[in-house]
């Protein structure tokens, strides 16, 4: 099947990631929200920081 905005992810990523959600007894699917909210707050704070010199 192939759905609008899905993106593919290498099966042994997958596996990886599974893994670490088990380790972690989160749901996978929260985890990878977990990971994704992440990757976002961090590339905010980048362009804040870059776009605000601190005196």
């Amino acid at each position: 099947m192939n759905y609008e905005n899905s993106i593919e992810i290498d099966a042994n990523l997958f596996n990886e990631i599974r893994s670490l959600a088990a380790l972690k007894n989160i749901d996978i699917d929260d985890y990878v929200t977990l990971l994704l909210e992440e990757e976002i707050l961090k590339e905010i704070t980048v362009s804040l920081v870059s776009d605000y010199p601190i005196d």
